[in-house]
């Protein structure tokens, strides 16, 4: 039995597909109404809900089912965080229209540069909510648990799942090592950055702003590589970007603003 994916059930044509394009852009419509009426925790339950056709199948296909949809799960979690923090509905509003561009352009597409461009996209957009909800349960009490404990396990989660998608594209036989040793990587990271955390403009953490870069430029080696047209001086220069990358990061923070 395969395994179940929304591309395999989804509409091609005629009404029907119009019709699912419609009920998917209405979602984060939805979800926006649930947040404006105070309601954050039903809009959740709302998302889960929208991702029932990974259950539609025996069990033994849920684990796999759950992590080929882990980003979009994350994309989705981090709108939700991102609108319910927003301070006007202009913005509100954006995060709205960028969602809905998510759901209907880029999730469906399965080619190499889109599905890179949902992992990118998706780590980057999961690392800035796991920050800011880290900022925001600090100093909440949580029983039997700590909130850096939780920060470290999401940041773990984010970039693990993140990273098996961008390398399942590429049937790499070592998908499983390389993605577990990026998050362990980039847990490790922000382990160190929970002691001095940073958030630059009061919104975009620091360690979401590193992982990106890092993620980046190894990610484009290794889908260069893997296209066979890395060469010496493709890689220098992706070297020297990351390099020059970080120290502008580095250099340019405000290391006496942290808010942790």
């Amino acid at each position: 039995m395969k395994r179940l994916s929304s591309s395999t059930i989804r509409p091609k044509r005629g009404f029907a597909h119009v019709a699912h394009i419609f009920l998917t852009a209405l979602l984060p419509v939805v979800l926006l109404v649930f947040i404006r009426m105070g309601f954050p925790l039903l809009a959740v339950a709302l998302l889960l809900l929208s991702k029932w056709r990974m259950f539609a199948v025996r069990a033994r296909y849920w684990y796999s089912n759950l992590l080929a949809n882990a980003v979009d799960i994350i994309v989705g979690l981090s709108f939700l965080s991102f609108v319910h923090s927003a301070e006007s509905l202009s913005f509100q509003l954006v995060w709205v229209v960028l969602y809905v561009c998510w759901l209907v352009l880029l999730k469906p597409r399965s080619d190499s540069l889109s599905v890179t461009a949902q992992a990118f996209i998706g780590q980057a957009a999961g690392l800035a909510m796991a920050g800011r909800e880290f900022v925001h349960l600090y100093h909440v009490s949580i029983p039997l648990l700590s909130s850096e404990f939780l920060f470290i396990l999401s940041v773990w989660v984010i970039c693990y799942t993140s990273a098996r998608h961008f390398l399942t594209v590429f049937e790499d036989d070592d998908t499983d090592m390389l993605s577990a040793l990026w998050a362990f990587g980039i847990s490790s990271l922000a382990w160190i950055l929970s002691h001095w955390f940073l958030l630059y403009k009061g919104y975009v953490p620091q360690l979401a702003v590193i992982a990106s870069l890092l993620g980046y430029g190894l990610g484009a080696i290794y889908y260069l590589d893997q296209k066979e047209r890395l060469s010496q001086r493709v890689l220098r220069q992706y070297v020297l970007f990351i390099v020059i990358g970080l120290v502008v990061i580095i250099a340019l923070s405000d290391w006496q603003y942290h808010v942790i």
